[in-house]
């Protein structure tokens, strides 16, 4: 009525917010009806709270930034304000970072946050990055900008989502640059806030992805000293019921998505009971997360991380969900968009590798995706440093070297897998499926050049370094057997790597295996055949002669034993 800011808005009986002051002088004047829509007013009002809680602390922001801390400051915050160049940025947050303390902690919270949005602005300027998290490592102890203050803030207004989201914000970005505002978050119940806030306001975009990026920050840093206690308060709070509808209400929200996904991924290892996550609902929401943003680096390797960890969870799911969303051309088709990508190829390749080892799908299945073979070892060739993405790529070839269609293919890459051996020998798996591999090789007539790549003495080593490691030693032996078999080993080779000795302790150490002591007496007629002193084996065969009595391959390596022993 007045074309003025209201100072107490209320609401009048046709649905329309005024002026108090205007709308109990127009019922003095007369009146009885509405100003705006004619209709018939009773004299009731109701005050309109959250209304004029806006309007207060839009008013309180104005005045604000009104106020100018230090009068040397004002070219800096103009820039800040209004300029989208980086250099200019740039220079500006170099000239604040090199501000006394006691001038930096007289600045405004809208100061403040006009240089925390330089952050958002230039994300790959690393001199601007360094000059904010500067600026904000010194005022950790800042009184009118800490997070005890921006959580009081929060409390205060709860119905406001204006002022929810404007101080969330801030949260985020302080907790993302210093470790110390993460666990003073943790402290002042900023995860009950937050998620209570994610609750009352399920549609407001930005918040949302604000509170998505504070909990999977918490979750997924190392530097969180409560970890622990994160987890515990967001399962506890609804915040997996709270990151279920975020994920499915804003699809479309590549920052949601990506941020929802990496906070599941290390929410899933403080939930040993399997109770409190729906572990297949995440499960179809991360593959239509991968599905919708493609080429975006950060969804497709948190989507997968998520995938890899529930499907390590999972304890029981069925095979015909893998085939039925098609995960193994996903993640085949992601590997090859996103190929230099390490984190994409590292967890796309750990949730293949998952699958496999827990039987989830077959081994033909990923043959079945053209170029998938090959997409593996392109990964191979481009992160051969990678402990992670060696061990996974092995021990999917460990599985596919079952299949005879595959063994071609390995033969003409194995160089890859002699490598990875060569560079982690301190890998339990990569060695176990390495061995693996070779021992399947080495039978094939390619097995001369092979052995020319410097196989054997990575054998052996294996052998040593991992002793109590039964697939390690067995198909170890396994290799062994096929060189006997093809002439390639020669008597100064099993002289010079202690083969007897090596064979001994594996069939002393596995005296209950059967298998292992039949392969072991296979090896000693081999030894013996190169007239080589197998005397040591006597105690041994006995051993073997008596706890498997029906084996024909161990009888017959006692008979020889014994003939030998008469000469």
């Amino acid at each position: 009525i007045s074309l003025e800011i209201m100072q107490d808005p209320v609401v009048a009986s046709d649905g329309h917010t005024y002026e108090r002051k205007c709308i109990e002088e127009w019922f003095r004047t007369g009146h009885n009806t509405s100003p705006k829509t004619r209709e018939l007013l009773t004299r009731e009002l109701i005050p309109n709270r959250a209304l004029k809680q806006v309007i207060f602390s839009c008013g309180k922001k104005r005045k604000r930034e009104e106020v100018t801390e230090d009068p040397e400051l004002d070219p800096v915050f103009k820039i800040l304000r209004h300029s989208n160049e980086e250099p200019v940025c740039r220079e500006a947050c170099l000239a604040l970072a090199n501000v006394s303390l006691p001038i930096l902690r007289s600045l405004s919270v809208d100061s403040l946050t006009a240089v925390l949005c330089m952050r958002r602005s230039f994300p790959s300027s690393t001199h601007i990055q360094a000059s904010v998290r500067h600026v904000f490592r010194q005022l950790t102890d800042n009184t009118t900008f800490s997070i005890a203050a921006l959580l009081s803030d929060m409390a205060a207004h709860s119905l406001s989502l204006p002022m929810q989201e404007d101080r969330c914000r801030i949260l985020a970005d302080l907790i993302m640059i210093n470790d110390a505002h993460a666990n003073d978050f943790v402290e002042h119940q900023g995860i009950q806030l937050t998620l209570a806030a994610m609750q009352r306001f399920p549609f407001a975009a930005t918040f949302q992805q604000y509170v998505c990026l504070i909990v999977a920050h918490l979750l997924s840093s190392s530097s969180t000293t409560k970890q622990t206690d994160v987890a515990e308060r967001v399962l506890r709070y609804g915040g997996v019921s709270s990151l279920i509808r975020a994920m499915n209400t804003f699809q479309e929200q590549e920052t949601i998505q990506q941020a929802v996904c990496l906070a599941m991924a290390y929410l899933t290892e403080h939930d040993p009971s399997q109770n409190a996550i729906p572990r297949l609902e995440f499960m179809n929401l991360a593959m239509k997360a991968l599905c919708r943003f493609s080429n975006s680096e950060c969804v497709q390797s948190h989507a997968c991380l998520m995938l890899r960890k529930l499907i390590i969870d999972l304890t029981v799911l069925p095979k015909k969900w893998f085939y039925k969303s098609s995960v193994v051309h996903i993640l085949i088709q992601s590997m090859s968009r996103l190929f230099c990508s390490l984190k994409v190829q590292q967890h796309a390749l750990g949730v293949l590798a998952c699958s496999l080892n827990g039987k989830r799908i077959e081994p033909g299945a990923l043959t079945m995706v053209p170029e998938s073979i090959e997409t593996i070892y392109n990964a191979m060739r481009s992160f051969p440093t990678c402990e992670a993405v060696q061990e996974h790529a092995c021990s999917i070839f460990a599985h596919l070297i079952t299949l005879r269609a595959c063994r071609r293919s390995m033969v003409d890459q194995h160089r890859l897998i002699i490598e990875a051996m060569r560079n982690f020998p301190e890998s339990n798996d990569i060695q176990q499926s390495g061995c693996r591999i070779l021992a399947t090789l080495v039978k094939n007539p390619a097995n001369e050049i092979i052995l020319s790549n410097g196989a054997l003495p990575l054998l052996f080593r294996a052998m040593d370094a991992f002793s109590e490691n039964a697939a390690i030693q067995y198909d170890s032996c396994l290799l062994l057997i096929s060189l006997f078999k093809t002439h390639l080993i020669q008597r100064a080779h099993l002289l010079d790597y202690n083969v007897m000795k090596r064979i001994q302790a594996s069939m002393k150490r596995f005296a209950f295996w059967k298998e292992m002591q039949e392969i072991g007496c296979s090896i000693m007629l081999f030894l013996k055949q190169c007239q080589i002193d197998i005397l040591d084996f006597k105690p041994i065969i006995d051993d073997a002669v008596i706890r498997f009595p029906s084996s024909h391959v161990i009888v017959e390596a006692n008979r020889v034993f014994c003939l030998g022993s008469r000469e």
